[in-house]
């Protein structure tokens, strides 16, 4: 009785009529099915059956049968953000649910359907979060499908809302946000914690780890996993199982998205060490099922305060950066993210030996790692002395008393002659007009490409071939210019410069000459170099 009344409810409220399909214009009809669910609250327990009619979209032809797809959904990051706000200000959220949602949009198009087994007959808005008012009575809305999260600081506004809702749409009023998308909502005087505790022993149950040892920690320590493991395979589909239901538990973990993101990389060939990897993840679970992020009330105006750091290339299969991503509503976690990196934008600091900041680096980069050898590249080059060299340099300057002076040269590799064609895609945020689909061609090396270090070596060595300096034959990024009355040492270790001599006047030419042929910054004395300090007075020179 209540599928009829649910198929009928389609009926009666006009989503559809009979209509003859006739040659020569026959449309291909969908055949409609009955779908039969449950909802569920935190604890599991079925709180309401539901029935619907569907059609088979599956049969649907793009281009044909439609021309895009539309899911109303506001982003978990935007549904944690207003959960925050709503902590901080220390209002109440509400829930609301609108029946048979989809039954109430109007078609465009033509549409048609089979009748069903046993019931034969003789504009667009792609927002999902809603905003009214200002300060003195403000009403925020998530919309999650036909699930509707209510905040704001007027209860009046608040029911006022509802009322309207409820004359619109047949709507259900489910009280205080207590679950919503398997995310268990809790709000006391303090705040509002969410977790999902519920759904942690679920993927523990399923795994069969329920009560397994737990972990204090959710991966070893350094721990390195390669691709390219030579441990026996693991069962694939148990591993994408798991990693896919740990990827849904970060949404309120933010303590574990580094390692499910790792683990996330072997999906692909799965073997026993990863296995091993993500059953640690499961151990910590079992120890940590009730941890969440809790939004407190505070009395301040809210910030928005980020982070964000990465490993510098730390990837042993194709050195890519990990990137991590943090932002807090003042204390109150709202988003974060730990990816493996691939834009075509590096940033970077510069550190003295404090190690305060003394610049900022943006480097639009070349995704070298996708270089194929003996295809895009032969060959591979460091332009570096070596630390032994440098530090001969420093006990020469420091025996006859000379000074040592560092010289920075900006964006060294973009100064190198590439002698092969290299073609990249335009960047993000970069591209030409109307001319998007065409690739670059370098005319000069970027940074990470496979061919940049050689190419600026190249082009720094005919440089200081040209004022005169004698490359050193055993160690290539040490230069020597003058003799016993003059003399000038220069050490490179790729874009750093360090140079010394007995002759102050030869110095300061060399630093105008290098200036006026590269982007320069002359730093000063030598202090601070490959993390090496460096201390220089009238006794010598010291390092540590």
């Amino acid at each position: 009785m209540a599928t009829r009344d649910a198929r009928g409810d389609g009926i009666h409220r006009g989503q559809r009529h009979l209509a003859p399909c006739h040659p020569p214009f026959r449309p291909s009809p969908d055949r409609p099915e009955v779908v039969f669910k449950v909802k569920r609250d935190e604890r599991g327990a079925i709180i309401k059956h539901k029935v619907r009619l569907g059609a088979k979209v599956y049969v649907q032809r793009y281009g044909v049968d439609y021309d895009e797809v539309f899911a109303p959904v506001a982003r978990l990051e935007s549904i944690r953000l207003l959960l925050a706000l709503a902590g901080h200000e220390g209002w109440a959220v509400h829930h609301m649910d609108v029946k048979t949602a989809f039954l109430n949009v109007e078609l465009n198009e033509e549409v048609y359907v089979d009748q069903p087994p046993g019931f034969k007959v003789a504009g667009r808005d792609h927002k999902a979060m809603y905003a009214r008012g200002d300060g003195t009575s403000r009403l925020l809305v998530g919309m999650y499908v036909d699930d509707l999260i209510i905040t704001g600081n007027d209860n009046k506004e608040i029911s006022w809302f509802m009322d309207e809702m409820a004359s619109s749409f047949k709507m259900s009023d489910l009280g205080l946000l207590t679950f919503y998308l398997g995310i268990e909502v809790h709000q006391d005087s303090t705040g509002i914690t969410i977790n999902q505790s519920a759904y942690a022993l679920k993927i523990l149950e399923k795994c069969g780890m329920a009560d397994c040892n737990p972990s204090v920690v959710p991966m070893e320590s350094r721990l390195k996993l390669s691709k390219k493991s030579m441990a026996p395979p693991a069962d694939t589909t148990l591993y994408r199982s798991i990693v896919g239901s740990l990827r849904y538990l970060v949404h309120t973990r933010p303590d574990i998205a580094y390692v499910v993101g790792y683990v996330s990389r072997f999906m692909e060939n799965p073997t026993t060490e990863h296995m091993s990897a993500v059953k640690h993840v499961l151990r910590y679970i079992a120890g940590t099922r009730s941890y969440g992020c809790h939004y407190g009330r505070k009395m301040t105006e809210p910030k928005i305060i980020g982070y964000i750091d990465s490993d510098m290339a730390d990837d042993v299969d194709d050195r890519k950066s990990t990137t991590g991503v943090l932002f807090f509503l003042e204390s109150s976690p709202i988003t974060w993210q730990s990816r493996s990196r691939r834009s075509s934008l590096c940033l970077s600091v510069k550190r003295d030996e404090r190690p305060n900041i003394i610049k900022h680096k943006a480097h639009l980069v070349a995704k070298g790692y996708v270089q194929r050898y003996g295809v895009d590249y032969d060959e591979v080059f460091a332009p570096v002395a070596r630390l032994e060299s440098v530090r001969l340099l420093l006990a020469l300057a420091g025996h006859e008393g000379c000074a040592v002076h560092h010289m920075d040269v900006k964006t060294a590799f973009l100064n190198g002659d590439l002698n092969k064609e290299v073609y990249v895609d335009q960047s993000p945020g970069f591209k030409v007009a109307v001319q998007e689909h065409k690739v670059l061609r370098l005319q000069k090396a970027l940074y990470c490409l496979k061919q940049a270090p050689r190419a600026w070596n190249a082009k720094r060595d005919a440089r200081l071939s040209s004022f005169g300096f004698m490359c050193c034959p055993s160690e290539q990024a040490m230069y020597a210019h003058g003799d016993g009355t003059s003399r000038l040492l220069v050490g490179v270790y790729v874009d750093d410069l360090i140079i010394t001599g007995n002759d102050n006047k030869e110095i300061s030419r060399f630093k105008d000459e290098m200036a006026s042929s590269f982007k320069m910054s002359d730093l000063g004395l030598l202090t601070f170099y490959l993390g090496i300090e460096v201390h220089q007075d009238n006794t010598g020179i010291t390092i540590n």
